[in-house]
């Protein structure tokens, strides 16, 4: 469990907006731009090259490279 004070002040590294804790899934899902990031050994991976993009973000982008 994220302490909710830590919480509280964390922001998502690419466009400031709050974070969502999800402690069964241990993860952190920006409000804004739905950016997942992970949450190891109740550590907030915020790195912005680790992030992972929600999957219907992820789905859209390859068929758009599909029909490029």
């Amino acid at each position: 469990m994220l302490d909710p004070d830590l919480l509280s002040i964390m922001a998502c590294p690419f466009d400031h907006a709050a974070l969502n804790y999800t402690a069964h899934s241990q993860q952190l899902t920006c409000d804004q731009c739905a950016r997942i990031f992970e949450v190891r050994d109740q550590i907030p991976v915020l790195i912005p090259e680790m992030a992972r993009q929600p999957r219907e973000a992820v789905r859209l982008d390859r068929r758009h490279k599909d029909h490029a």
